[in-house]
């Protein structure tokens, strides 16, 4: 498994100012939420739930998805991704992605996470990809990696909230695996 690739302001300021501006409000229907012992995170629906002026933000992200890792091919349909929020309190417990996507069958192998807003330090929501790196969010910051294999998590948001912007590549060849996340504690 490759180190991931981490590329500050990977999209210009002015795409990240329309986006913050068109955010979907924390109670409108675009969202699904999952909710638990993680605290509340949310996550666009569908792909026609993502504002347009995302898009040109999604495909500055699936440019350098497709520049990293020749042949990866990018679910455009947005299946669990799109525009992500974990607010204050939440966190993203420590998992495996899904390894397939479960209409296509198709392996999943890239994960790419932007970040929409920067968080100081001690206002936590980094993103810990488990023996490879710890990334702080920065507004711009583009942390793409291989995911088979790779235990990641979200450490709890202390801010107010947390925005990403996900995109998830896929190999052409069919796979077996789970189309879901897989979750375990960390040994305390």
């Amino acid at each position: 498994m490759s180190s991931p690739i981490v590329i500050q302001e990977a999209v210009s300021p002015a795409l990240l100012e329309g986006l913050c501006e068109n955010w979907p409000a924390s109670d409108s229907d675009t969202w699904h939420r999952y909710s638990g012992t993680m605290g509340e995170k949310l996550a666009t629906l569908h792909w026609r739930c993502v504002p347009p002026e995302a898009w040109p933000v999604l495909v500055a992200v699936g440019q350098y998805m497709q520049g990293n890792w020749g042949g990866v091919q990018v679910d455009w349909r947005l299946h669990g991704a799109g525009l992500h929020e974990i607010r204050q309190g939440g966190s993203l417990p420590r998992h495996l992605d899904g390894e397939r996507h479960p209409r296509t069958g198709q392996a999943r192998w890239i994960s790419a996470v932007l970040f929409v807003d920067t968080l100081e330090p001690g206002q936590g929501g980094e993103l810990v990809i488990e023996g490879q790196a710890t990334i702080r969010p920065q507004a711009g910051t583009l942390v793409m990696f291989e995911t088979p294999g790779a235990w990641h998590e979200v450490l709890p948001v202390r801010a107010w909230r947390r925005r990403t912007v996900a995109l998830f590549g896929y190999r052409a060849e069919g796979c077996s695996g789970r189309t879901s996340a897989l979750f375990q504690p960390r040994d305390v």
